[in-house]
């Protein structure tokens, strides 16, 4: 059964976090921090938003994201999340 549709609304500050499936840990080696970073950047060229900050932590990460528009901040994540971990070619059930 798929989740119910967030909704987000423009205007509005969002505090998000992301963790990988079975809490594995999403930075394994310096340059996964890198990557990341790297990938804001273009997820940002994709689909400006304003990020406010961002924290790499050991076994998760945590955006403040301040959206523009209504519906920005899932675009925004979806992109980021599904391009950082094919990047890595992690490949996992989930």
């Amino acid at each position: 059964m798929a989740r119910r549709l967030r909704i987000d609304h423009g205007g509005i500050a969002y505090h998000v976090l992301n963790r990988r499936i079975g809490r594995l840990p999403p930075f394994e080696k310096h340059e996964d921090c890198v990557a990341i970073e790297k990938v804001l950047d273009e997820a940002y060229a994709k689909t400006p938003m304003r990020v406010i900050s961002y924290c790499l932590m050991p076994n998760h990460w945590h955006l403040v994201l301040w959206p523009t528009r209504d519906g920005q901040t899932s675009r925004y994540m979806q992109w980021l999340t599904i391009t950082h971990m094919r990047r890595r070619h992690t490949h996992r059930d989930g």
